[in-house]
């Protein structure tokens, strides 16, 4: 990223064509989307604006989700609600679920309005493609998913009922 590039010096020179205040845009709260936003922050400081978009305001540790399976974890200590990590770091956090992104005009539409940015990083994390396999949604009553909070529970409850 551009703007990242010789950050310090550009600090240093308040004339400097980089101090254009930019607002970086990152789609997403948990590994990815969190880390990146918070280092962002750190890197650019005040200069810029760092604005975390996600549907989620929790971050959720999903490699441990499998112990929820097996009653070894509950939600309590699977996550974490990110905002207060954001606004301690300076950064802003919209939830709201993104409906449509605007590459070429550098936008994207929530269910609440237009969000500008100059740059974007999507870091929104892996989505089930259950369709892919006929029979393989959990829907089908063949199977069960554990790759969010919500599933890992549902597979719970089905583990009990065995």
């Amino acid at each position: 990223m551009d703007l990242l590039r010789g950050h310090a010096p550009c600090l240093a020179n308040p004339v400097d064509a980089r101090l254009v205040r930019k607002r970086i845009l990152v789609l997403g709260s948990n590994f990815a989307g969190f880390t990146a936003a918070l280092t962002l922050k750190r890197l650019l400081g005040a200069a810029h604006d760092v604005v975390v978009v996600s549907q989620n305001d929790e971050f959720t540790f999903t490699p441990a989700l499998v112990r929820v399976l097996f009653g070894l974890r509950d939600r309590t200590h699977l996550g974490f609600a990110v905002r207060p990590a954001f606004d301690r770091a300076g950064v802003v956090f919209k939830q709201m679920p993104v409906t449509r992104i605007e590459l070429g005009e550098k936008y994207i539409l929530t269910a609440v309005g237009r969000e500008d940015y100059d740059y974007l990083l999507i870091a929104t994390g892996a989505v089930s493609d259950f369709d892919t396999v006929k029979g393989l949604h959990p829907k089908d009553g063949h199977n069960h998913s554990i790759m969010t909070w919500d599933e890992a529970h549902r597979a719970r409850a089905a583990f009990d009922e065995l």
